[in-house]
C-alpha cells in the first residue's frame, strides 16, 4: 500500500501547490495604502508582463506579440506622462 500513501501525499503537494497560484483581490485597507503610497511617490515605474497578462498565451513565444492596439495604448502612455514622475514599459 506504499502507492497509496505516495499517491495521497502528492496529491495534497498539488493541492497546496494549486492554491497559491489562486488569485487574490486588495482588500479595500491595502488598496488605499497602495494608492497613497503611489500619489506620494517621487519616483514610479509600471511594468506590463503582456504574454498571459494583456495577450492570451501563446506556445510559440516568437508568436507571443502585443497587438498593435496595446503598443498604441502603450505609446499614447508613454508620450503622456513624458517629463513626469511616472515611466512604463512592456516586458517581452
Amino acid at each position: 500500500m506504499r502507492w497509496g500513501s505516495t499517491f495521497l501525499e502528492r496529491l495534497d503537494k498539488a493541492r497546496d501547490a494549486r492554491k497559491e497560484l489562486v488569485v487574490k483581490a486588495l482588500d479595500s485597507t491595502t488598496r488605499d495604502e497602495l494608492l497613497e503610497n503611489w500619489r506620494n511617490s517621487r519616483r514610479r515605474l509600471v511594468i506590463l508582463d503582456y504574454d498571459g497578462c494583456l495577450v492570451p498565451f501563446n506556445r510559440n513565444l516568437q508568436a507571443a506579440l502585443p497587438d498593435r492596439g496595446l503598443i498604441d495604448v502603450s505609446t499614447d502612455q508613454d508620450q503622456k506622462h513624458r517629463g513626469s514622475n511616472t515611466s512604463s514599459t512592456l516586458v517581452t
